[in-house]
């Protein structure tokens, strides 16, 4: 995969069914391009386990990492090249949404306020170019 392409990197430990009733679902919902799913287990045992239990077009691959949540993430950005996108998923997400605030502006100031109460969370409708604005978004601030 291109360096300028993301991928989805999702840890998963004996949650099979899990992951591919949840986390797969949405992203085949958001055709997310399953060549970009990358899914991080613990060892060989669950690797046989999961290549049994997903459907074979469902993710890129399977890597086998290291045991432990906090190993796992740790291991999964040194697995790609540096520069490589990454955008990092739990295996257990039904929905995506996008919260929206918008707060008061204080006049003097030019700026607007942040307060929970005015959170509105919508239904993501594309996921992709969401992903894709993250990106260019986090580049824009790095110059």
């Amino acid at each position: 995969m291109s360096l300028n392409k993301y991928v989805v990197a999702i840890p998963s430990y004996k949650r099979p069914q899990t992951l591919k009733n949840k986390s797969l679902r949405v992203l085949q919902e958001q055709k997310i391009d399953p060549k970009r799913i990358d899914i991080f287990v613990a060892d060989k045992e669950q690797e046989k386990i999961y290549r049994d239990e997903l459907p074979k077009n469902s993710f890129n691959k399977i890597v086998v990492g290291a045991p432990g949540i906090k190993n796992i993430r740790n291991f999964m950005p040194k697995y790609y090249p540096e520069g490589q996108k990454i955008f990092y998923m739990d295996d257990d997400i039904s929905q995506v949404y996008q919260n929206f605030n918008h707060g008061k502006t204080l006049p003097r100031l030019n700026k607007e306020t942040y307060d929970k109460k005015h959170n509105k969370l919508l239904k993501l409708k594309n996921l992709h170019k969401f992903i894709e604005r993250a990106f260019d978004l986090a580049k824009k601030k790095k110059m």
